[in-house]
């Protein structure tokens, strides 16, 4: 779920600008990979919309990304620490102590700036369902100002909706999942493109290569989601299918050895020999839906 955090980061700036205070944090959790890119080239002023996690399933992994402001300086340089833990029950669970924030120029001082630090993080089987918080501890350097800020996420693990979705909105998901990333949905994406294949190969100029290889990266991204694409890919009823879902898995070399190591030996087989001549590696392309692959 996308959400805005302008107001969050707004209040930010404007609650230290009548007093000298130290750095504050606002946390956000989300499975975005690309979040440092959005930051790149902002207007001190803006800021990104990130999409944010409300809810999470096991073993599920994502991103916490810390935003600063608000930093003082000294002869131009910030300097911010901070310690990052997971509230549980009565007890701390630190994900990282006293590891440094930020450190360098700050050219302009009102802006709101990303920590190179990133935490990641999944819970596995033994957390039970609810509400967790994580708090990030930060000390401004220069001033000895301390502050702290939560980030809630509720842990479920009952099954997702299954996805009501066409293969032709596939496409349309696949293109804004920089916007709003839902990586473990792709083994079920790849399933519904699967559904609509054979029919949509009877239309003019049809390739599935641009889809399978926008929902492929995302899974070489996520090695969590390996077993489930497996698990998928075994059921699977024809050899068409098979083959798509070997293509598939191709596009990551750590993906295909994963797949190897759990498929049959015939299975096993195809795959070390797609994995040596590996079809979506190439020096030039020689028609248009090699390029297509990597639009």
């Amino acid at each position: 779920m996308k959400k805005s955090i302008l107001y969050i980061l707004l209040s930010m700036l404007f609650s230290g600008m009548f007093q000298l205070s130290g750095a504050d944090a606002v946390l956000v959790g989300s499975h975005a990979l690309n979040v440092h890119d959005m930051f790149s080239g902002l207007l001190p002023h803006r800021t990104p919309a990130i999409a944010e996690l409300k809810t999470v399933r096991p073993n599920e992994k994502f991103n916490i990304y810390i935003l600063l402001s608000k930093m003082q300086t000294r002869q131009g340089k910030a300097h911010v620490t901070g310690s990052l833990y997971l509230k549980h029950h009565d007890r701390k669970i630190y994900i990282f102590r006293e590891q440094e924030l930020f450190y360098g120029d700050l050219p302009a001082p009102e802006a709101i700036n990303l920590s190179n630090l990133v935490a990641n993080w999944d819970f596995n089987e033994s957390f039970d369902n609810g509400r967790y918080t994580f708090i990030i501890e930060v000390k401004d350097v220069v001033n000895g100002k301390e502050s702290s800020s939560a980030w809630n996420v509720e842990l479920v693990k009952t099954p997702r909706e299954p996805l009501k979705i066409t293969t032709k909105e596939i496409r349309g998901v696949i293109s804004s999942f920089y916007k709003a990333p839902q990586p473990s949905r792709i083994p079920e994406l790849f399933n519904i493109f699967l559904a609509g294949d054979e029919a949509a190969r009877k239309q003019k100029n049809y390739s599935p290569l641009p889809l399978l290889y926008g929902m492929a990266r995302v899974l070489e991204y996520h090695p969590y989601l390996w077993k489930e694409f497996a698990e998928r890919s075994h059921q699977l009823e024809t050899d068409h299918k098979k083959y798509l879902a070997l293509l598939f898995a191709a596009v990551s070399d750590k993906a295909v050895d994963y797949m190897i190591k759990h498929a049959d030996s015939k299975t096993a087989g195809y795959l070390k020999k797609m994995k040596e001549n590996n079809p979506w590696q190439f020096e030039e392309p020689y028609s248009s839906e090699d390029i297509n692959a990597f639009w």
